[in-house]
């Protein structure tokens, strides 16, 4: 995302007033390549892995030297960028969206009006799960006091990199729990509400799509 952000105004470019861009609050953002060797890189693909590992039922990997043996043979694809629009100030009334925008919306349409794609899809769910009914899909409570959980790992891996994107002084991990022991109330009242009432609205599409 940075990198197209980067590709649609570049460190010179300039608003319609002739200012800018990467100027005042806005700061200049770099790319972060992965570097098995840099230790926050590492802790990110560590305990992000051991997190899904969680919800999967997977054994975890608490070793990081394997975690870094696997991590060299991953080859990231190149970015590719595409134009895209982005909203230089709040005067810029245009909608944001990228080239390819439509036609994948005209894709996602034509398959949720699909009924015979649902009942291809309700009964290759329902054979999975007899062929495999001891599959179970584990949720994830934050703990921010259990350093085995790869929990605050996660978050603090997740933030400094974010911080080093913008050049924003990074903090340590102890740092980092103080922080997300404060926040956790917020995000699971307010933020859980919004994302739920957004959750009926894409249900509530859905099956408009299906039944009329």
């Amino acid at each position: 995302m940075i990198a197209q952000l980067l590709y649609t105004f570049p460190a010179d470019h300039r608003t319609e007033s002739g200012l800018l861009f990467w100027s005042g609050l806005k700061r200049l953002p770099k790319i972060l390549n992965y570097d098995d060797n840099d230790e926050t890189h590492l802790n990110f693909v560590h305990s992000a892995a051991n997190l899904f590992a969680f919800i999967f039922g997977l054994p975890p990997i608490n070793d990081k030297n394997e975690t870094r043996k696997l991590t060299s043979h991953i080859k990231v694809s190149e970015f590719k960028p595409k134009k895209q629009h982005i909203k230089e100030s709040d005067k810029d009334t245009r909608e944001e969206k990228a080239e390819d925008d439509d036609v994948r919306i005209a894709q996602l349409t034509q398959l949720l009006s699909s009924k015979h794609f649902f009942h291809l899809e309700i009964l290759k769910n329902c054979i999975a799960a007899q062929i495999s009914e001891k599959a179970k899909i584990n949720t994830i409570e934050f703990e921010k006091d259990d350093d085995s959980n790869f929990h605050i790992d996660f978050i603090a891996a997740v933030a400094n990199l974010r911080a080093r994107n913008y050049g924003i002084e990074e903090v340590t991990r102890h740092k980092v729990k103080m922080i997300a022991g404060k926040i956790i109330p917020a995000i699971a009242t307010a933020t859980a509400m919004i994302v739920g009432a957004v959750g009926f609205e894409m249900y509530k599409f859905v099956a408009v799509k299906i039944f009329f």
